[in-house]
C-alpha cells in the first residue's frame, strides 16, 4: 500500500515516455553537432549498456509492460478494474514502474506493471460507462413462473437507482431443478452506483415477495418422515388493493367487498396503453398487480416520464372530481391487473360516508401540487385550486351528478 495521489487525466507513464524521448533526441542532436559518430558511441558503450540492462531487468520489464498496456488501451485513468487476486480500485495513475489503484477504503494499491501484464483483470468502466450486471433469485417451484416474473419486475421498477431505459429483464433460467432459478438483468449509471442500487434491489424484491406471501428458496437436501407442506402463494387480492387507498382506509370489510363486486377488473399486457372505454371517462383505476408508467406530453409534443405506479396505487381521481382534462398517459410496463371504479359507485359511497369526500379532496390537492411543474409548461392549463375549493367542488358534483 502507498500514500494516495491526485488523479490526473494523463498517466505518469505517458509523461515519462515523452520526457525520455525528448531527452534522447536532444542528446543525439547535441552529439551530432559536436561531431560524434553514433556508431562509435554505441560500440564503446555497448558493454556498459548490457550491464546496465541486466541490473535494471525488473525495472525495464515494468517500463515495457506499462507501455504495452498503454498501447493496448485495456484501461485508462478513471476506470474501475478488478484483478484476479481480488484487488479492486479506480485507476488514478499509470507511471513507468507501476499502476496506482484507489480502493474503496481510500487507500492506494501500487501494482508493478509487469504483474498487471501477467494476470487477468476485469475493466468495469468509468463514471460514464453503464454497468449491467445480473442477479439470480431462487423461488419455489410451486409458484407460477408468470406470476413470479411479474413480482420480480415490480420489485425492479420500484428501485430508484436502477435505470428504466434500457428496461430491466427477468428470465426463468433454470426449471430443471427445485427451486426454480430466475435471472434479473438490470442497468446502473456506472459501476460505483451498483453498490447502492444492489442493496435497494434486494430490499424491494424482498418487499414485493413478502407482500405476496412468498419467501426466496434455498437449495437444500433433507430427509423427512412426514409429508412436507407445499407453500401456497396467492396473487394480491382486490380487497387488499382497495384497502391500501387512503380514501377507503376507514371503510368496513363488507363495504370494501361491495365495491370490489360491483367494479370491473381489467387486464393489460406488457406494453399496452391503458385507456378508458366508451362511457368510462368518469372512472378511476386501482392497480391490483403490475407496474404502470405515467407520462405526459408538453406543448412541444415532448414526452416526459413522470414515474411508475405499483400495486395498491391509483389514478383518475383528479379528472373524476375536477373539470380539468386528463394530461397524463398510462402504459403497462408489466402485465397489469386493475379494478376500475366508475362515478356512480363513488357518488353512492360519498353520500353514505360524507368524510370520504374530504379524503378525496386531500388526494386530489396533493396530486395537483405534484403536477404543478407540468402546468407551468403550458400556460393554457388552469391554475391550481385550493383544498377548500376542491372540497366545495366535489360536494357540488355529488349533489348534481356529472
Amino acid at each position: 500500500m502507498s500514500k494516495g495521489k491526485t488523479t490526473s487525466t494523463v498517466s505518469g507513464l505517458l509523461r515519462g515516455v515523452i520526457f525520455g524521448s525528448s531527452l534522447f533526441v536532444t542528446l543525439g542532436v547535441f552529439s551530432w553537432q559536436q561531431g560524434y559518430s553514433f556508431t562509435s558511441v554505441w560500440v564503446s558503450t555497448g558493454l556498459a549498456t548490457a550491464l546496465l540492462g541486466f541490473a535494471l531487468q525488473q525495472t525495464l520489464g515494468d517500463l515495457f509492460s506499462g507501455i504495452a498496456l498503454g498501447v493496448e488501451g485495456a484501461f485508462r485513468i478513471g476506470d474501475w478494474i478488478r484483478l484476479n487476486d481480488g484487488t479492486e480500485g479506480m485507476v488514478v495513475d499509470i507511471n513507468w514502474r507501476a499502476t496506482w489503484l484507489r480502493g474503496w477504503d481510500n487507500t492506494t494499491n501500487v501494482i508493478p506493471n509487469s504483474k498487471m501484464a501477467k494476470q487477468g483483470f476485469t475493466n468495469c468502466g468509468n463514471e460514464f460507462h453503464r454497468y449491467r450486471p445480473w442477479y439470480t433469485i431462487n423461488l419455489p417451484a410451486e409458484l407460477d413462473p408468470r406470476f413470479a416474473k411479474q413480482l420480480l419486475l415490480e420489485g425492479l421498477y420500484r428501485c430508484k437507482h436502477v435505470l428504466k431505459h434500457p428496461a430491466p429483464v427477468v428470465r426463468l433460467t433454470d426449471a430443471s431443478s427445485v427451486p426454480y432459478t430466475y435471472m434479473c438483468w438490470i442497468s446502473f449509471p456506472n459501476y460505483p452506483s451498483m453498490f447502492r442500487g444492489r442493496e435497494e434491489l434486494y430490499r424491494e424484491i424482498h418487499y414485493v415477495l413478502q407482500q405476496a406471501g412468498i419467501s426466496p428458496s434455498t437449495i437444500t437436501s433433507e430427509m423427512r418422515i412426514r409429508k412436507s407442506e407445499i407453500p401456497v402463494a396467492e396473487p394480491p387480492t382486490v380487497q387488499l388493493a382497495l384497502k391500501s387507498q387512503p380514501i377507503f382506509s376507514n371503510l368496513e370489510d363488507d363495504e370494501i367487498e361491495k365495491i370490489a363486486v360491483v367494479s370491473h377488473q381489467k387486464h393489460y399486457d406488457t406494453g399496452s396503453v391503458i385507456q378508458y372505454d366508451e362511457g368510462e371517462v368518469d372512472a378511476f383505476d386501482v392497480l391490483i398487480s403490475g407496474v404502470v408508467e405515467v407520462s405526459t406530453r408538453l406543448v412541444n409534443n415532448k414526452k416526459i416520464i413522470i414515474g411508475e405506479l405499483g400495486p395498491g396505487e391509483s389514478y383518475g381521481l383528479v379528472s373524476m372530481f375536477t373539470d380539468q382534462p386528463i394530461p397524463t398517459h398510462w402504459t403497462a410496463q408489466t402485465d397489469v391487473t386493475l379494478i376500475r371504479i366508475n362515478f356512480d359507485i363513488m357518488k353512492e359511497l360519498v353520500q353514505k360516508y360524507p368524510d370520504v369526500a374530504d379524503r378525496i379532496a386531500v388526494v386530489v390537492k396533493q396530486r395537483q401540487d405534484e403536477a404543478e411543474y407540468l402546468r407551468l409548461q403550458n400556460s393554457t392549463e388552469p391554475t391550481p385550486s385550493s383544498l377548500r375549493e376542491i372540497k366545495r367542488y366535489i360536494r357540488q358534483i355529488i349533489k348534481r351528478g356529472k
